[in-house]
């Protein structure tokens, strides 16, 4: 008897030890895991902020391009020919360049002078969108051909002899622009609207993120949320950063 209390006293103990160990070992594999998540978090946030700035600059260019261009002038306000090619076409000339899937030129009300996905629409006025929008970018359901599409958009006004006018434009919220927020292998960027989720086509189920924790097809992963700038009234838009390593 005196022999088996210390033998059990010393497995207790091993195990004791063992399981500190690899609670320990544990935490530190996830708190390293955590710092890669706020990685790729900070890579993804980086790369949103060149896309807000790249529209900013391309809107700027395009309106000075737009108020230089003699032709676009002369049919415009010397001749008041809004039907003219030289006022029609001139979006649509930017738009692929510029990396944009919506680009509108307007006047001050907002009345389409020139669309970049749609000619035919000019002369349609688009105050309601134009009135959400400013010169910050911020995300937008759009009607493009006649589908609902979330996009990421702003406005920038200029002047031609004094006459205000404004451009419009940005890019779709699609599986290629999530894919392009991607930092490296092995992390996904999702868009959740509500209860829907895109950026990836092997969802089945999906969960809500809780410290850091998301469930994708009931296998868990680390997980971070980033909320996108929104103007509307539906549901709000919001990126999850995956790290595609099951815990």
């Amino acid at each position: 008897m005196k022999y088996i209390l210390p033998v059990i006293t010393a497995v207790i103990a091993g195990v004791i030890v063992f399981v500190w160990f690899q609670n320990k070992q544990n935490a530190q594999i996830r708190n390293n895991n955590l710092l890669e998540l706020k990685t790729a978090q900070s890579c993804v946030q980086k790369r949103l902020n060149e896309y807000y700035e790249q529209i900013v600059s391309q809107l700027q260019s395009f309106a000075h391009s737009v108020e230089s261009d003699r032709n676009f002038q002369l049919r415009l306000l010397a001749e008041n020919d809004r039907s003219a090619s030289e006022i029609t076409e001139i979006a649509q000339r930017f738009s692929a360049p510029m990396g944009f899937s919506v680009l509108d030129v307007t006047d001050s009300a907002y009345v389409i002078l020139s669309s970049g996905e749609f000619p035919a629409s000019a002369g349609n006025s688009i105050a309601e969108k134009a009135n959400q929008l400013s010169g910050t970018p911020s995300c937008f359901d759009d009607n493009i051909m006649g589908v609902n599409t979330l996009t990421i958009q702003a406005k920038k006004g200029f002047k031609i002899m004094d006459i205000p006018f404004f451009v419009l434009g940005g890019m779709k919220i699609d599986e290629k622009f999530l894919s392009s927020l991607t930092p490296y292998p092995k992390v996904s960027v999702l868009l959740k609207r509500g209860g829907e989720y895109s950026g990836r086509a092997d969802i089945h189920s999906i969960s809500d993120v809780k410290d850091n924790t998301i469930l994708i097809n009931d296998k868990e992963y680390l997980a971070a949320e980033i909320a996108l700038p929104y103007s509307g009234d539906g549901d709000k838009p919001v990126l999850i950063v995956v790290l595609d390593r099951r815990l």
